[in-house]
């Protein structure tokens, strides 16, 4: 796999903001080891109940929403490759006495690592700018299936993604959305939940993909889709008109008068 110092630089990122992320009120790891789940209510309504399934959780983070799927009764594995991640979310996992698993890996090196199959991978929020090819994963998403296990993805929406905020509070295209393939670099001391403290690692490198891309590599990998939805709110707040409602989500208070995809969701059956 191409790619390897783009990743070894993310990697290095990502492992130091593993402690950061873990103390955040972003994610609230306090309120979770109190019983509260991390899974926002569009997942859960979409993915229904998930008591006695396999799942794969592709790109876990720190293993929140894996620890919240097992508390549903699914059995577990999450990947993520930074290892600091996988450390915090093995040491929550014993410490509440959960069942999931964890271990690190690269999503495109999951074939080798992971022999087992499930009947579900799943894979939510801000993940895809992480991996240079898109067909490549829908292939490994498709290999490590159960014939008539599915794929569940809820992810940002690129056209909501484009969009910025100007002064006067009116939206601009803030980017082109047809771009070369080549990885963004992205320098920024700051993560992007709510705290002041700085980052050594600043470097990262990002990738941009459009729908198109998306679905072709989808179709090729031989999954079949269920269905593709968009979704007007978002999992944080990108416009001041915007609230909070009991589902986690971020809603505009006027969607008469505006609104726009933030978020797409997608299921996709392996055929049996």
């Amino acid at each position: 796999m191409k790619n390897t110092s783009e990743f070894d630089i993310n990697q290095r990122r990502w492992d130091e903001m593993a402690n950061i992320h873990s103390k955040s009120r972003f994610y609230d790891v306090k309120g979770f080891k109190e019983g509260k789940t991390s899974l926002y209510g569009l997942e859960q309504r979409e993915l229904g109940d998930v008591e006695g399934k396999s799942i794969l959780h592709l790109m876990c983070h720190f293993g929140l929403d894996s620890m919240s799927l097992a508390r549903k009764g699914a059995h577990v594995t999450g990947v993520d490759f930074s290892q600091g991640m996988v450390d915090m979310a093995t040491k929550t996992n014993e410490e509440l006495g959960l069942s999931a698993k964890f271990m690190q890996g690269n999503v495109y090196d999951v074939p080798k690592l992971i022999e087992e199959k499930f009947d579900i991978v799943y894979m939510t929020y801000g993940l895809l700018c992480w991996l240079p090819d898109l067909p490549k994963l829908f292939e490994v998403i498709a290999d490590r299936l159960n014939p008539g296990g599915f794929l569940y993805m809820a992810e940002f929406h690129p056209y909501g993604m484009l969009m910025d905020v100007e002064d006067d509070e009116s939206y601009r295209v803030g980017g082109p959305y047809f771009v070369k393939k080549e990885p963004e670099l992205i320098d920024n001391d700051r993560t992007y939940v709510d705290t002041e403290e700085k980052i050594q690692n600043t470097k990262s490198y990002e990738w941009q993909h459009t729908l198109m891309e998306l679905l072709n590599g989808l179709f090729t990998s031989g999954l079949h889709m269920e269905y593709f939805n968009e979704h007007p709110f978002s999992s944080f707040q990108v416009h001041p008109d915007m609230e909070l409602r009991e589902d986690k989500h971020w809603y505009f208070r006027h969607p008469e008068k505006f609104n726009m995809p933030f978020l797409f969701s997608l299921k996709a059956f392996k055929p049996e």
